[in-house]
C-alpha cells in the first residue's frame, strides 16, 4: 500500500540556507490522507520547503534520492553512429572492390613463342607495378599485361584458375577464372637428368584424340593424356653460343574431325662443363692420363660409356691409353667421348684426344726438324708478324703451373741460345697434363702466339713472347737444374 508524505513544516535557517524535510514515514505514527489525484498529463509540484526551485536548482522527487543530470546517453549515441558510419563505409569498400574485380574482366589466354608455351594474363586498368601471381609464379604487369609459365597439371577442357593480383601500394585481390583447352602439347624438360636422357612430350587432349609426333601416332588414353619419352642426341657446342633448339612437329585430330598441326619449340641451355685435363693435343708417352673437370652438382657424367662419380660438382678417371693403332708419325691417336647430362639441360658431348708416342723426346726433335728457323730475338721483335707459325724453343723452366684455366697450364722459362741480353724470358702455354718440372731443361714444339703480360713476384709489369706447345719434352742440353742435380748425384757418390 503506498505511503503518503509527511506535511511539510518551515525549516529553520542555517547559513542562510535551506533545509528540506525528510519525506521519510515515521513508523509508529499515523499516515497522512493520501493527495488529490493529478490530471493526466499534469506534473507534480516540487515538494521543496521554504522556497521556490529556480532555474538551475535539482528538483527532488519523493522517495527518491535527487536526480542528476548525465551526457553518457549522448556519448553512447556518437558512437554508436559512428560505428555504423564506418561498417557501411567498409561494406561499400567490399562491394566496389567485388564490383571492380567482376568489371576488370581478368583475361587468360595461352601464348606460344620460341622459348615454349606460357599463359598470357591481362589486368584492364592495372597500372605498372603491378604483379599477378598463379601458382607459386610471379610476374610483374607492363601495360596491362603479364606472362606467366604454364601449369603442369592442366587438362582438356575447363581449368579453374585462381589469380591474384597485388596493385603497387600493396593490396591484393584474388580473382577466379577458367582457362579452356581443346588440347596441349608440351616438353618436360626434367627427363633429360636422367641416362639415358630424353625428352618427354606431354600431350593432354580429349578421350579419341589422334596425335601424331614426327609422324609417329601417339595413343591418348582415357585421361586424355599421354606421355612420349623421345631420344636425343647430345650436343657439341662451338664458340660463344650454348643453347640448343629442339623442334618436334606435331598433328592433331580431334574427335569432331577438325585437324591442327604446328611445331614444339624446346630451346635449352647445353649442361656445363669445364674440362681441366686432359689439354686439348696432349702428346705424351704415359700409359694413361687424368681425365677430370667441374660440373653442375645435379649433372650425370659418363666417359667412354661408363657412369663418372660427380662429388660435389667435380668429377675424376682415368682413361687408359693401352693399344691403338699407329700413325705415319709414330704416335698412337686414342679418342674417347665425355658425355654430361641435367636436368632442363640438354645434354653435352665433347670429344678428347690424345697422342701416346714410345719416346717424348725423339718425337719432339722429329717436329722441330719441320719448325721454322726463328729465334728468341725474332720473336721478340716481330711477334705479329711471326703468329701462328710453328717454332722450337729450347730453355730452362723456373716456373710451371700445371693448371691455369681452359685446358691449359704454363710454363715460365728462360730460352736458349739467347743473344744480346743474359736472361730471355718466355712464356709457353701447355695441354693440362703435361709432364713438366720446375728446373728441367725443356725442348718446346708449338706456334708462336703474340706475346704475353704477366706480373713478376717482386711486383714489376713484363711482356714477353709466348708460345702455344703441341708438344713439351725434357731436352738431352744441359741447364742450371741438371747442372745442379748432377753436383748433388756427384756429391753421393763421393
Amino acid at each position: 500500500m503506498p505511503q503518503a508524505s509527511a506535511p511539510a513544516e518551515p525549516a529553520k535557517p542555517s547559513g542562510g540556507g535551506l533545509e528540506a524535510r525528510s519525506q521519510r514515514t515515521v513508523l509508529g505514527m499515523p499516515q497522512a490522507a493520501a493527495p488529490p489525484a493529478q490530471p493526466p498529463g499534469a506534473v507534480p509540484a516540487a515538494d521543496v520547503v521554504g522556497a521556490r526551485p529556480g532555474p538551475n536548482d535539482s528538483l527532488q522527487v519523493p522517495g527518491l534520492a535527487p536526480r542528476r543530470r548525465s551526457g553518457s546517453r549522448g556519448v553512447l549515441l556518437v558512437l554508436g553512429a559512428l560505428f555504423a558510419l564506418l561498417m557501411l563505409a567498409g561494406m561499400a569498400g567490399m562491394g566496389w572492390w567485388w564490383w571492380q574485380g567482376r568489371s576488370a574482366g581478368i583475361e587468360v589466354a595461352l601464348q606460344r613463342d620460341e622459348d615454349g608455351t606460357s599463359i598470357r594474363i591481362r589486368v584492364p586498368g592495372a597500372p605498372d607495378g603491378t604483379k599477378v601471381r598463379l601458382r607459386g609464379h610471379e610476374a610483374p604487369v607492363r601495360q596491362e599485361r603479364a606472362t606467366l609459365p604454364l601449369p603442369d597439371d592442366l587438362h582438356a577442357g575447363d581449368n579453374e584458375l585462381f589469380v591474384e593480383v597485388v596493385r603497387p601500394e600493396g593490396t591484393t585481390r584474388r580473382q577466379r577464372v577458367v582457362l579452356t583447352l581443346r588440347f596441349h602439347i608440351a616438353a618436360d624438360t626434367s627427363t633429360l637428368g636422367k641416362w639415358p636422357p630424353r625428352l618427354t612430350v606431354v600431350v593432354t587432349a580429349p578421350k579419341d584424340t589422334k596425335v601424331w609426333l614426327d609422324d609417329r601416332p601417339v595413343r591418348v588414353g582415357g585421361k586424355g593424356r599421354a606421355e612420349v619419352a623421345l631420344p636425343v642426341q647430345p650436343r657439341a657446342p662451338e664458340g660463344p653460343d650454348t643453347t640448343h633448339e629442339h623442334a618436334v612437329r606435331y598433328r592433331v585430330e580431334l574427335p569432331g574431325g577438325e585437324e591442327r598441326t604446328g611445331v614444339l619449340r624446346t630451346k635449352l641451355p647445353v649442361a656445363s662443363l669445364v674440362l681441366d685435363r686432359p689439354g686439348a693435343g696432349l702428346v705424351t708417352d704415359a700409359s694413361d692420363v687424368t681425365v677430370a673437370g667441374t660440373v653442375a652438382e645435379d649433372s650425370l657424367v659418363r666417359f667412354d660409356d661408363r657412369p663418372v662419380t660427380v662429388r660435389e660438382g667435380r668429377f675424376e678417371t682415368r682413361w687408359s691409353l693401352e693399344g691403338g693403332a699407329t700413325g705415319e708419325d709414330g704416335a698412337r691417336r686414342h679418342v674417347a667421348v665425355l658425355v654430361v647430362a641435367a636436368a632442363d639441360r640438354w645434354p653435352r658431348r665433347q670429344s678428347l684426344e690424345v697422342l701416346r708416342v714410345d719416346d717424348l723426346s725423339s718425337y719432339a726433335r722429329r717436329l722441330a726438324r719441320r719448325a721454322e728457323r726463328l729465334d728468341y730475338e725474332d720473336l721478340r721483335s716481330e711477334p705479329e708478324v711471326h703468329r701462328g707459325k710453328r717454332v722450337a724453343v729450347e730453355g730452362y723452366a723456373y716456373n710451371v703451373q700445371q693448371v691455369v684455366g681452359g685446358g691449359r697450364g704454363a710454363v715460365q722459362m728462360l730460352a736458349r741460345p739467347c743473344r744480346n741480353e743474359t736472361r730471355c724470358p718466355l712464356w709457353v702455354t701447355v695441354p693440362t697434363g703435361t709432364r713438366a718440372r720446375t728446373g728441367e731443361t725443356l725442348l718446346v714444339v708449338g706456334r708462336a702466339a703474340g706475346m704475353q703480360p704477366f706480373r713478376t713476384r717482386e711486383g714489376r709489369q713484363m711482356t714477353v713472347p709466348k708460345v702455344e706447345a703441341i708438344v713439351v719434352a725434357p731436352s738431352a742440353a744441359t741447364g742450371p737444374g741438371d747442372r745442379h742435380r748432377r753436383h748433388r748425384r756427384n756429391r753421393r757418390h763421393r
